[in-house]
């Protein structure tokens, strides 16, 4: 019998701040941003007793069925340890993660998480019916890829001689030089409606037409986080002032995020997507104490070889299906 109780919170100012405490807390596990995201989702805690030990977050569908969604990145379990003790803090995170998984398999049955770069033991999930001979009673792992940029260099040097502007790819060094020499710029923007409709039909161009329903959404979390003062949209212009290139980056109390960017396709410059990253990079160093940038997501060739030629560091996590 788990010594661990697990129950539903609708306190949604102390779930914000022990997301803000916890290691594994991001900007995908706020309310404030799963409320702007998704339509359906629950926030549990994990207590021993009275004491708040972890939490977790599900996505679910209008079926009741726990969820991936493309708009948050991370999801599941949050820890927030007072052990001092490395062993005592592993060995309870492990019966912690073991009471989720028993919670998921008695009122869900199938379920599927993305977990936080910063949850490392997964041992639980796949010791889950460890001697079963039936694939579909095992939990299936999918390793994941991020990339993390530290932008702290370009506080307090020149941009071109910065520890960050040394660490780029030679292409990507040249490709900023080109841009600066052309006179583009970055700057905010607050049309949201121009990257929305401009992602659309760049996913219509790739064949992968989105649900207007996703759209819609995809409006209301942009649109609201630049409200609450959780993001900021960019964009990149050519010297005649055209917009090429729109950026949307978030952050919390820990990091920044790249959530969104593509071409406006008025004009396509080889450097576009380039100098609108690196401009943001320079932003932040100069408006904020953040030090480092999540790429989100390296899992593809191109966008993977994209986003790792700016010198950033590979993170792993895992998706997680049963």
């Amino acid at each position: 019998m788990s010594k661990f109780n697990l129950e539903k919170t609708n306190d949604h100012e102390k779930w914000d701040g022990f997301v803000r405490q916890s290691a594994q807390g991001s900007i995908f596990h706020l309310y404030k941003f799963l409320e702007l995201a998704v339509d359906h989702f629950e926030l549990f805690w994990i207590k021993k007793g009275n004491d708040i030990r972890a939490g977790f977050v599900l996505i679910l569908n209008e079926s009741n069925h726990v969820v991936l969604d493309d708009l948050v990145i991370h999801n599941g379990l949050l820890f927030f340890n007072k052990s001092k003790s490395v062993t005592k803090s592993t060995s309870e995170n492990f019966a912690i993660t073991s009471a989720l998984i028993d919670f998921l398999e008695k009122n869900y049955g199938t379920y599927k998480l993305a977990l936080s770069p910063f949850l490392k033991d997964m041992r639980p999930f796949l010791w889950h019916n460890y001697h079963s001979t039936k694939k579909n009673d095992k939990i299936q792992l999918d390793l994941r890829y991020t990339s993390f940029i530290d932008i702290s260099s370009l506080r307090n040097s020149i941009e071109f001689e910065s520890e960050l502007f040394t660490n780029l790819s030679s292409l990507r060094r040249r490709h900023i030089r080109e841009a600066r020499q052309k006179g583009f710029s970055t700057i905010l923007s607050e049309n949201v409606k121009l990257l929305v409709d401009s992602f659309e039909m760049m996913m219509a161009e790739k064949a992968d037409p989105q649900p207007k329903s996703k759209i819609n959404r995809l409006f209301r979390l942009i649109n609201g986080l630049i409200k609450l003062g959780y993001g900021k949209l960019f964009k990149t212009l050519n010297r005649d002032g055209q917009i090429i290139y729109l950026t949307f980056f978030a952050w919390d109390n820990n990091r920044a995020y790249y959530l969104f960017g593509c071409s406006t396709g008025k004009e396509s410059y080889r450097f576009q997507g380039t100098i609108a990253f690196w401009d943001f990079f320079v932003w932040l160093a100069n408006n904020s104490d953040l030090n480092i940038v999540d790429l989100e997501g390296i899992n593809s060739p191109q966008r993977g070889n994209f986003k790792l030629s700016f010198g950033g560091s590979i993170e792993s996590y895992y998706e997680i299906n049963k």
